[in-house]
């Protein structure tokens, strides 16, 4: 502080609402010997906030001046009291100045704003949901009690939450559910209500806004089919399921399969399924028998489909399906089977030859041979045309000797296990004793293995599987079969 400048403000304490003014005269006075300028100074407060008129002054030796002080905080100032200083400092000598502190309060301004988006809804369902916007344009925040209600306490209102915080300045939405009390009507309701917001320890502020909710009645208009409606499968199969909405509005339906015997498993990915308002929807389901049927034979299995309204159950649809499950028999079997039987039978023949021919008469292939007068081939007997005279004919080249067929190397291929059930897995093992290159085909399949090895698959139904080798030149396939049961 200086003693050679004093300054004077007409008043410390001020009281402004935001967007206000308020004006302070600050008196300077010049004690020193010389003429001496003057500088105004504010701090503490935001440069926005004030303006000083004039900021510079220039004075005589004890001579004195005025200068206005205005203050305006904005309009969303927030409401508390503000310590500043006002200060002013020698032009000759800047180490010489003087400052004198005042106070200034923002006074505390409540304002709510209330507005529902959308104002009126329409429904078809359990539910309807509206958003409550809060605004507050003030400089205090505002802690807000919410709650609605109709003049016929027909609804149920949920706020998520029920009591809020809004800070000044800001705005803050807010979701309300609103629910009848009577669930689904059959005929079309209308409900006005009340949504109301009430300030903390200031119910005169409360503010208000309308809405209305009006209730269609559900309809309930929809198809399921199954396609294909009949399929042929080695185990587990797939079907789809067509769910159509004629509608105008979305229904929720809880989906279900049996079959007549209880024998299969039936899955769908998910057991409720919303289908929107004119749409259809296709649902994978997944039916595998609990247990194959014997090598060579056929089962069907006849298939139900059921389609339940989650708010209307005694609406519910039903689709029928057929599976046919035919399990195969083994190729190698069928192929030993018939080996055994030609063995069988060519070593029958050659027994027969080697019992009839020792015992055939030389007297009974003259007398043949007699009754029927063959020339040429009986004996005795001189044909009844010329026979030209012999002539020696050119040695021929013994035939080249072909060179032996090329055996197939030897070669195992094979599952383990070859059943198994849905979502396990099982081992392809093979072995080939030489071989140019080994290939692994089948589902998922398709590279080049090693001679000996062994590979994990997971199949999802009844697979073949098929190791390819090539030695010199030739192309030789090994099969194996998994089947996937439940």
């Amino acid at each position: 502080m200086s003693a050679l400048i004093r300054v004077a403000l007409s008043q410390r304490d001020l009281q402004i609402e935001p967007g206000q003014k308020g004006e302070v005269v600050v008196t300077v006075q010049n004690l020193s010997e010389i003429v001496d300028q003057l500088s105004l100074e504010l701090e503490g407060l935001d440069t926005a906030w004030f303006t000083v008129s004039p900021p510079n002054v220039s004075l005589f030796p004890q001579d004195q001046g005025e200068v206005k002080l205005s203050l305006h905080p904005p309009s969303g100032a927030k409401a508390g009291r503000y310590d500043f200083a006002v200060k002013a400092i020698s032009r000759e000598n800047p180490v010489e100045w003087t400052r004198v502190q005042a106070t200034l309060e923002v006074m505390p301004v409540s304002f709510l704003d209330i507005s529902l988006s959308p104002q009126r809804k329409s429904m078809v369902g359990e539910e309807a949901t509206f958003q409550v916007q809060l605004t507050n344009p003030g400089n205090v925040d505002l802690t807000l009690s919410l709650s609605a209600t109709d003049p016929e306490e027909g609804c149920l209102y949920l706020f998520q939450p029920q009591r809020v915080t809004v800070e000044a300045g800001q705005s803050r939405g807010v979701p309300l559910r609103v629910r009848p009390k009577d669930g689904l009507p059959e005929e079309g309701r209308r409900y006005d209500f009340t949504v109301k917001a009430v300030p903390a320890g200031a119910p005169h502020k409360a503010r208000e806004v309308l809405g209305q909710l009006e209730c269609k009645p559900l309809v309930i208009s929809f198809e399921v089919a199954v396609s294909p409606q009949k399929q042929s499968a080695k185990g587990t199969a797939k079907f789809k399921v067509q769910l159509t909405n004629f509608a105008e509005n979305e229904i929720a339906l809880d989906l279900s399969a049996t079959d007549t015997e209880g024998a299969c498993t039936c899955r769908f990915p998910t057991d409720r399924v919303t289908v929107a308002a004119g749409e259809t929807k296709d649902v994978s389901l997944v039916v595998a028998p609990k247990k194959r049927p014997p090598a060579g034979e056929m089962k069907t299995y006849d298939l139900t489909v059921k389609a339940t309204p989650a708010a209307a159950p005694h609406l519910a649809q039903t689709a029928a399906g057929q599976l046919e499950v035919l399990r195969p028999k083994r190729r190698w079997r069928r192929v030993l089977a018939i080996v055994a039987v030609l063995a069988l039978l060519a070593a029958c023949c050659l027994c027969l030859a080697s019992i009839l021919l020792p015992a055939l008469d030389p007297g009974i292939r003259q007398e043949l041979c007699r009754n029927v007068a063959i020339p040429g081939l009986c004996p005795g007997e001189e044909p009844p045309w010329p026979v030209p005279e012999p002539t020696e004919r050119p040695e021929e080249e013994p035939p080249q000797e072909e060179p032996p067929e090329e055996e197939p190397p030897e070669a195992e291929f094979y599952a383990d296990p070859d059943e198994i059930r849905i979502g396990d897995c099982t081992v392809l093992k093979w072995w080939v004793s030489a071989a140019d290159a080994v290939a692994l085909e089948g589902p998922g399949l398709g590279f080049e293995v090693p001679f000996e090895g062994a590979r994990e698959v997971c199949p999802e139904g009844p697979s073949e599987y098929h190791l390819v080798v090539i030695h010199r030149g030739q192309e030789y396939v090994l099969h194996t079969e998994v089947y996937v049961v439940e």
